[in-house]
């Protein structure tokens, strides 16, 4: 069991964190923007050839409703899409790219991606 005063302790640190989160996520857009004004290194870092790693400005309201997103195919998801599949809900799972578990969610029907 912990002290009294490692408890109270415990208590401020999570206080003081919780204070200072705002403060900190405020001041790190312009701190990263003051580094990569001033590193080419920085620069070269904070570009991707990705063109999915930013979201679009806007989407086809038709992708924002009606759809459930399972993250990974594990015992819990597995369980989710089976119920969603007796809900007859559309379904499209991500994978965390392990071939066993995309076959398992393509045998009930759900989409891979």
């Amino acid at each position: 069991m912990l002290s009294a005063q490692g408890q109270s302790l415990i208590l401020a640190g999570a206080l003081i964190s919780i204070a200072l989160n705002p403060l900190l996520f405020a001041a790190s857009e312009p701190a990263r923007r003051w580094i990569r004004q001033r590193s080419q290194l920085a620069r070269k870092l904070d570009r991707t050839d990705d063109p999915l790693a930013e979201l679009p400005m806007s989407t086809d309201a038709k992708f924002l409703k009606n759809q459930v997103v399972i993250v990974g195919y594990g015992r819990v998801g597995k369980g989710i899409a089976m119920a969603l599949k007796v809900a007859w809900a559309p379904q499209r799972p991500l994978s965390d790219a392990m071939t066993h578990r995309q076959r398992m969610a393509g045998n009930v029907g759900a989409t891979v991606c």
